[in-house]
């Protein structure tokens, strides 16, 4: 079948499904609904039935009912048994909503974790998230928009029928006038669509770069680019502003009609009347009246919910994209009946078969000219690091654009593992090419290769990452996987090994054991239920790798697929980790284990060697090292390695570890629950959005417009009464049709003004909040961001930002409408009936206090539905992170559950707001209509003028309608202001870092010159846990250019010294000095920028090559083509049909680890510092590139201070010095050669633990090294 036919196909079966499920539950909310509008609708003929009653002159026998006692209770029963079923209705709806946008979300979710990779480029996690976020609830929205609009033309209909029997042919003056404006309306619509849809396609973007900037915060603060990134993702904001602001301008003229209509169709209709009739009388009038007014909340709501539904559209168009994109293959385990040829041992089986990456295919040409353009513009406006900011926008951040494309296409060229052999055709998407081989039960099988070889692809091809694309796989049994780059969940460490299986007590004892976790565990504050911070930020790299490896063994399956776990440990852990794990705890599995460490390759039972995506050869280890193959040439550049990590028993004392850059408080949490305020909406609050839309001019403003809106209203309408009743003799018919027709005109202008204030309001709050919130996010220290899951921060510059976009200010206008307009009700009371006073106020107190009760009640739970629903993104948020390992446990039923569990704790607030909100209904439209009844009845006993009593009535039946609106504006706005409240916390309350900058800064940009560092008394204490210091009281002089090794066991404190000198953690005692001036005294960005790091796990952000290399493009091409020539992969650039203008996809996802680790250093390289940062920068990369990164920093970093993490010894061993330290103290600081020669150094021990080959090895190299730095 055709994919067109595919899909013409799959496009209603969501849409259908869900209508057919929930389509009685519609029906019965409009049935309801039609008979609230009958009884509404009959309200005006009793309204009549009154006036005439009031007549002296009229005979009762025409009357209907014909005591006044009689009129008022029916006129109650009419209203009360219209809030009774149009409460009924209301709840069937909303209730409805509720459950369709549960269903809609989750099947977002469910189609998220089946995507394939073409898919996943697409659909982003950022536009995954706004779909989610945005388009889920706009689709629920619409189901009440559906019902207003089905309704709306009935009730419209019938009103004009009505009409027509009061006013003749008179009433098509007005109903012509009503026709024609929503004929002007409905022309509208299609600019709403296309401004939603820009402000949609931006959300995307901006939601996609605010992801990733928090995913990437902690190397942003190294580099010092947080200006860099509040520009970019503000360029985006900017774009969705403008969009916004298209889309105000149209809704101002939307509403504006809105507002009109309702002045103009009686003024038109009266006037006509008038002409034709030579007078007007109060029982004519007034029920007119109360028709056009009992218009007048439908049509404010009609277009409201035709342009929902409009909307609605856009978002399931959206939504319904993202259900039928296209589906990874399913993983389809083999059984031996089916694959009768397959050996009878094999695990896994692979028959020529290829594998290809689904990355886009860019247009090179296209992408330059785009550049160029765009280089041209911005140099025009000679905007600051306007050239950056091209470079990571990917040359569309020109918000004049289309907003649909993609700021920056994903191209297969960048991928990992890319063919520079194949043709141009066959690297449209990458191959794994022609891979035989079959793997026996119970082998341990390693994979090894250069940097980009296609190790990581091949078990990508296997869990089904990759699409077989030829030849043939057969899996025999169930998959365990550990990623290259471990993934770990907001969980304890215990919930991360179990991964969501039950509890066996002597199986996590054993994997805790085997993954050499247990030292660590002792440490930890509350052991293995010490909570777990989002991407493990309170694990250092190894015991996330050993947790990760734990998870994977707790699962007891049949073939374990381990993406270089061992890397990130320590010489001595890594050994142990192999012995335990690996050879002892699955000694019965099949392991295929991706490793550099080839020093681990003689007690494998199977070699596969990778180069240039395909199996370059295979066997047993002696037997490709006996022949001249890769194998053999890769153990040659490994000679320093070959014995260093060999399983024998340590002497060096095995000290505990301690929690590594954590804020985990005693009971070892590091997740703080969310705030969540208690009690009223603070007047500061409200205040904070005044200010944000303009301050006391825009308050002054909003307030005069509201005012003389109502009061035009108010006495355009007591004119109408006065002109029935002729209180002025001395004016003619004309004059009163005139200064009728001129209080209309005065209502229509400050009606319009009112409107235009607060959508000006509601333009800039949306730019205001934003704005300030994603500074102060930006400038947080480290702390905030482990405390508190991406998820919730996403949630609240998504869902809260989207309703100061798009709710509040709608809100703002209804109740000041509602508010305007009671009080004008309470004004006329008063000079009709003043002792209708006696009852009407009473009523409004006790109105009050149910409102105040009921808002008590409706904020919390607002509050409680934004709190519960951050566990819910930032499950899914984790989930998008993690999907290929959730692919390859299968556990994706597992994962859909809790999402599910968390979908219902969220709806449970929102379940009981509705409830709430049919309660507070019910008890204020009673009151409205005691208000009615009683007015009823003293009017029918007392002598005041019909045409006073009919204006009266006119607006006491109206009461109904404006209670409500109040109701719902006003409790909704005071709960969407807890988006202001959580905004302003962010905006004005979050801790902040020191200052980027002082004026004392050295104002030379070659600050440092020298690069000593002096550390005096240094003591560094995490505030939630003042009574543990992870450093202690540590001094030490590095002299310039010094190139120092700093070692010791994970959690010794290692990474944490190094965080300190960057200031990401401030010291509890001592400082630093950098050539002598203390950095605690310097701005922060003075600081940072002058230093450079490579961090243990490299980040890249979207963007180009290019971009990733030199951010503020301070370099020239060669420049830079110098550096991948000096770092190895010029040739893999030189190949990309974009050359440096190539994309880097989202966290550099297709670029393997090793690459994106090069890339890293080729900016410091490019940068040139005085002091550069390692943190075990090459345990992703293989001994050739090592070798050559090694070479690199003895080159070009000759003259620079170097502090360098290590686990492998041989990168330290010919430096000048070596720090070692054991619980956050140093125990020894000497140069190497010293070091090594006592037998009861710490560091002469490690070197022992590697063999006695290699440390003899070790102890040549520190010794020639000695003689040349005595030599000099």
């Amino acid at each position: 079948m055709a994919d067109s036919e595919k899909a013409t196909k799959k496009h209603p079966s969501l849409f259908w499904g869900v209508f057919r499920k929930y389509m009685a539950s519609i029906l019965t909310a409009i049935f309801c609904q039609s008979v609230s509008i009958a009884c509404s609708l009959s309200v005006p003929t009793f309204v009549q039935q009154v006036i005439y009653f009031l007549i002296p002159q009229y005979p009762r026998s025409m009357l209907i009912i014909q005591s006044g006692a009689g009129l008022a209770f029916t006129l109650f029963a009419l209203q009360i048994g219209s809030s009774i079923f149009r409460a009924t209705s209301d709840q069937i709806i909303r209730r409805t909503e509720i459950n369709i946008r549960t269903i809609i979300i989750c099947a977002i979710y469910e189609k998220t974790l089946k995507l394939s990779g073409q898919s996943s480029i697409k659909f982003t996690q950022g536009k995954i998230l706004n779909l989610i976020n945005i388009d889920a609830e706009k689709i629920a929205m619409a189901i009440q928009g559906f019902a207003g609009a089905y309704a709306t033309p009935i009730q419209i209909a019938v009103a004009i029928y009505l009409l027509g029997q009061l006013l003749g042919y008179s009433v098509w003056a007005g109903a012509g006038t009503l026709f024609f404006a929503l004929l002007i309306q409905a022309g509208m619509i299609g600019f709403f669509v296309k401004y939603q849809r820009l402000f949609l396609s931006f959300g995307d973007k901006r939601l996609k770069a605010l992801r990733e900037m928090l995913y990437g915060i902690k190397i942003i603060k190294f580099r010092a680019l947080e200006e860099f990134f509040f520009d970019r993702i503000t360029t985006i904001r900017n774009g969705q502003i403008k969009a916004l602001k298209n889309y105000y301008i149209v809704q101002v003229f939307f509403v504006g009609i809105i507002q009109v209509i309702p002045v103009l169709m009686p003024i038109v209709a009266f006037i006509a009347f008038s002409l034709s009739n030579g007078s007007i009388t109060a029982p004519i009038i007034f029920p007119a009246l109360s028709l056009f007014n009992i218009l007048f909340q439908p049509l404010l709501v009609f277009p409201g919910s035709l342009v929902s539904v409009v909307l609605a559209k856009v978002s399931w168009d959206r939504i319904r994209d993202f259900i039928l994109a296209e589906e990874a293959e399913p993983r389809v385990e083999s059984t031996f009946e089916n694959t009768p040829d397959a050996p009878k041992d094999a695990a896994i089986q692979l028959s020529n078969a290829s594998f290809r990456w689904e990355f886009q295919k860019t247009d090179a040409k296209h992408l330059k000219d785009e550049a160029d353009a765009k280089v041209a513009k911005l140099a025009e406006k000679k905007q600051k690091n306007t050239e950056k900011r091209r470079k990571f926008l990917g040359k569309k951040s020109d918000t004049d654009k289309k907003a649909d494309e993609d700021i920056v296409k994903d191209a297969p060229s960048t991928h990992p593992d890319y063919d520079h052999s194949a043709t141009k055709e066959e690297n449209a998407l990458f191959h794994l090419r022609h891979i035989t081989t079959s793997i026996k039960k119970g082998s341990l099988v390693a994979i090894v290769g250069p940097v980009g070889s296609g190790k990581s692809s091949f078990l990508s091809g296997i869990i089904g990452e990759m699409r077989c694309i030829d030849g043939s796989m057969n899996i025999f049994g169930t998959l365990a996987y550990c990623s290259q780059q471990a993934w770990i969940l907001t969980e304890t460490i215990q919930g991360n090994i179990l991964f969501n299986n039950s509890l066996d007590k002597t199986r996590m004892d054993a994997v805790i054991e085997a993954s050499c976790l247990t030292n660590d565990l002792q440490q930890f504050p509350a052991g293995k239920m010490t909570q777990i911070g989002e991407k493990g930020v309170n694990l250092s790299g190894g015991q996330k790798a050993r947790v990760s490896l734990a998870r994977a063994m707790y699962q007891d399956c049949d073939t374990y697929l381990l993406d270089d776990p061992i890397s990130a440990l320590d010489a001595h852990v890594g050994a142990d980790v192999f012995k335990l794990s690996i050879k002892q705890m699955l000694k019965d599995k099949t392991v295929i284990l991706v490793t550099h460490q080839l020093h681990f390759l003689p007690e494998v039972d199977h070699v596969i060697v990778m180069d240039n995506g395909t199996i370059a050869e295979q066997g047993k280890f002696k037997d490709l090292v006996a022949k001249d193959g890769v194998l053999a040439n890769m153990m040659k550049h490994y000679k320093l390695d070959d014995d260093e990590d060999k399983p024998i028993e340590s002497k060096l004392k095995k000290t505990a570890a301690v929690v590594e850059d954590t804020g985990a408080d005693k009971n070892g949490n590091i997740i703080v629950e969310e705030d969540r305020n208690l009690g009223a909406v603070e007047g500061k609050t409200y205040w904070s959005y005044v200010v944000a839309c303009g301050g006391y001019s825009y308050l002054v403003v909003v307030a005069i417009t509201a005012i003389l809106a109502q009061a035009s209203h108010l006495l355009t309408d007591l004119w109408l009464s006065w002109w029935t009743s002729n209180m002025y003799p001395n004016l003619t018919a004309d004059q009163y049709l005139r200064i009728y027709t001129g209080l209309g005109g005065i209502q229509v202008f400050f009606s319009l003004a009112l409107n235009a204030a607060v959508l000006v309001g509601g333009y800039r709050s949306a730019h205001y909040y934003h704005s300030a919130a994603l500074k102060r996010i930006i400038a947080a220290p480290m702390s905030f961001f482990d405390s508190q899951p991406v998820g919730r921060i996403l949630n609240r510059m998504s869902k809260d930002v989207e309703s100061i976009d798009q709710a509040i200010w709608i809100l703002l206008f209804l109740t000041i409408i509602a508010t305007t307009g009671l009080i004008s009700i309470v004004v006329l009371m008063a000079y009709v009936l003043p002792y209708m006073l006696l009852i009407v106020v009473p009523l409004i107190v006790l109105y009050f206090y149910i409102i105040k009760y009921y808002q008590n009640a409706n904020r919390e739970l607002k509050r409680l539905e934004s709190v519960q629903r951050s566990p819910l993104y930032a499950h899914i948020s984790e989930s998008l992170a993690g999907i290929a390992t959730v692919k390859a446990f299968r556990v994706e039923k597992r994962f859909v559950q809790r999402q599910r569990t968390l979908m219902d704790l969220s709806n449970t607030p929102s379940m009981l707001k509705l409830l709430g909100s049919v309660w507070v209904n019910m008890r204020i439209e009673l009151l409205a209509s005691i208000v009615v009844l009683t007015l009823v009845l003293i009017g029918s006993y007392s002598d005041i003028h019909s045409s006073q009593i009919g204006i009266a009535l006119t607006y006491a039946i109206g009461l109904t309608g404006l209670i409500n609106l109040l109701l719902m504006a006003f409790s909704q706005l005071d709960a969407e202001m807890n988006a202001v409240e959580r905004l302003d916390v962010y905006g004005n309350d979050l801790p902040q870092e020191a200052p980027r900058s002082y004026d004392t800064d050295p104002a030379s940009d070659s600050w440092p010159t020298k690069g000593a560092i002096t550390i005096k008394n240094l003591e560094i204490r995490y505030e939630s846990r003042p009574d543990f210091a992870v450093i202690k009281n540590l001094s030490l002089n590095i002299r310039p250019g010094e190139k120092i090794g700093v070692v010791g066991r994970t959690g010794s404190g290692k990474s944490t010294l190094m965080t300190t000198l960057f200031r990401i953690i401030e010291p509890s005692l001592g400082n630093i000095e950098l050539d002598g001036i203390d950095i605690s005294k310097l701005g922060l960005k003075t600081l940072r920028s002058r230093l450079q790091i490579i961090p243990q796990e490299p980040v890249l952000f979207t963007g180009t090559i290019r971009a990733n290399l030199d951010v503020e493009s301070k370099f020239e091409d060669a420049s830079i083509w110098d550096v991948l020539e000096r770092i190895g992969i010029k040739e893999y650039v030189t190949g990309l049909p974009e050359k440096l203008e190539a994309p880097v996809s989202e966290n550099g996802e297709n670029l393997s680890v090793g690459q994106r680790q090069l890339i890293s250093l080729g900016r410091a390289i490019l940068m040139q510092p005085i002091v550069l940062v390692m943190d075990e920068a090459t345990a992703s990369v293989d001994a050739e590139a090592d070798k050559l990164i090694q070479q690199s920093i003895k080159t070009h970093f000759a003259h620079a201070t170097v502090l360098s993490i290590a686990h492998r010894l041989n990168t330290i061993v010919d430096f000048d010095r070596v720090l070692v330290l054991q619980d956050g103290e140093m125990v020894e600081f000497d140069s190497p050669h010293i070091l090594l020669g006592r037998s009861e150094s710490l560091f002469s021990q490690l070197a022992d633990a590697t063999g006695a080959a290699n440390a003899q090895l070790l102890r040549e190299i520190a010794s020639k090294k000695a003689a040349s730095s005595a030599q000099k």
